[in-house]
């Protein structure tokens, strides 16, 4: 069953719906998108390990819970156990200002039920979100580190007329056709040190000039553009963010393929021997938190497979294909 996972990785299904819900309540307050390209490149994207240096919300306070959504290094979601709004988001003004945080904006709506903070530290950007659910009633927090990268800093394509944005995500509309914008996009993006990725059995391209859904990751940040054409304008939205594993993927790795949630998949080629693979993991991924086992399971056509443990006993799997020449990878939780 070994090369299962690895043949799965070369099915691919043609079309992905893929939904980018952007919360602005969540994260910086409105302002214009930067139509012109900066003259200074952004800071390198920041990797996990020092995303979590500045803060782990594994491990940061929280208020009493009754019900938790997700608690990730990036980023906490739960159901406040006793909600008292102004309180709670005083709970975390005062948290977040004795980690060294400096609060950007505040904004408190009694009669919407809706708290947001917006913090700043060694150039990462903090969103909290204290909200009521309109179907069940209850009340949640919400914290997530924004990461490094000013998305309204990256290049813009020519032309662009700047829509309502935040810090991780920028919005314009364009007069340049859907794939015009899509492979400056590619160029420049490339030129900044992102990689590009595809979608985990799907196809990033759909009918010319309609929409392009793009996929780049670098260090520890994933970045995803949408473009999208509407009457006689494109419009653009690129966002990024923290990862929830940011697995490494070796340089000279092709035809990547990856997904994080609802479950981990990354999936590439490249020349390498699977031996180079093996020793690559074994360097990168204990430095993240994750334990390889000792020796590889040999399994069928040649392919060898590690298991690797997690944080929070998290489960994944490497294997290994060498075939002609080629080299195929495997990263994916057990169920895959």
């Amino acid at each position: 069953m070994c090369g299962l996972g690895i043949r799965r990785f070369w099915q691919r299904v043609v079309g992905i719906a893929v939904l980018l819900a952007v919360c602005l309540a969540g994260g910086e307050g409105a302002s214009p998108a930067r139509a012109e390209e900066p003259t200074t490149k952004p800071a390198a994207p920041a990797s996990l390990l020092e995303a979590e240096q500045v803060i782990d919300l594994r491990r940061f306070p929280m208020l009493e819970s009754s019900e938790m959504h997700h608690r990730m290094r990036s980023k906490v979601g739960y159901v406040i156990a006793k909600p008292d709004l102004a309180g709670d988001v005083q709970f975390y003004r005062t948290k977040l200002t004795e980690a060294g945080w400096k609060i950007e904006k505040e904004d408190v709506n009694a009669d919407k039920h809706s708290g947001i903070l917006s913090a700043s530290k060694g150039g990462f950007r903090l969103a909290v979100s204290i909200v009521k659910d309109p179907n069940d009633g209850k009340m949640g927090a919400f914290v997530e580190n924004l990461g490094n990268v000013d998305a309204q800093a990256l290049p813009h394509f020519a032309g662009a007329r700047p829509q309502p944005s935040q810090f991780n995500v920028a919005h314009y509309t364009t007069d340049g056709k859907v794939d015009a914008v899509a492979d400056f996009l590619r160029g420049e993006l490339t030129k900044l040190g992102w990689r590009r990725v595809g979608f985990y059995g799907g196809a990033n391209n759909d009918e010319p000039d309609l929409h392009r859904l793009l996929m780049f990751v670098q260090r520890g940040t994933s970045l995803t553009a949408l473009i999208d054409r509407e009457g006689e304008a494109t419009r653009v939205m690129v966002q990024t963010s923290l990862m929830k594993y940011g697995l490494p993927i070796m340089p000279q790795a092709t035809g990547i393929e990856l997904m994080e949630e609802p479950f981990v998949y990354l999936g590439y080629a490249t020349k390498a021997p699977p031996a180079d693979v093996l020793t690559f993991y074994r360097k990168e991924l204990p430095p993240l938190g994750w334990t390889v086992a000792a020796d590889e399971e040999k399994g069928d056509e040649g392919a060898m497979k590690v298991k690797l443990s997690g944080p929070d006993k998290e489960a994944l799997r490497l294997e290994v294909l060498g075939k002609e020449g080629v080299t195929f990878v495997l990263l994916a939780g057990e169920g895959m």
